[in-house]
């Protein structure tokens, strides 16, 4: 799901910045399964971006 709205806010032409802020709201500890957000510290995601990064 993180992943999956990262990619398309990049097609959309959102900034790193942006999408790097809008990652952290996506999903809330009370959204996963008891323990995961313990276990899964950071999340990355490649994506291009209009301007070639």
């Amino acid at each position: 799901l993180i992943s999956a709205e990262i990619m398309e806010g990049a097609r959309e032409g959102r900034t790193v910045a942006e999408l790097m802020s809008a990652g952290t709201e996506i999903l809330t500890r009370e959204d996963v399964m008891d323990g995961v957000a313990d276990m899964v510290h950071e999340v990355q995601v490649e994506a291009t971006f209009p301007d070639g990064t």
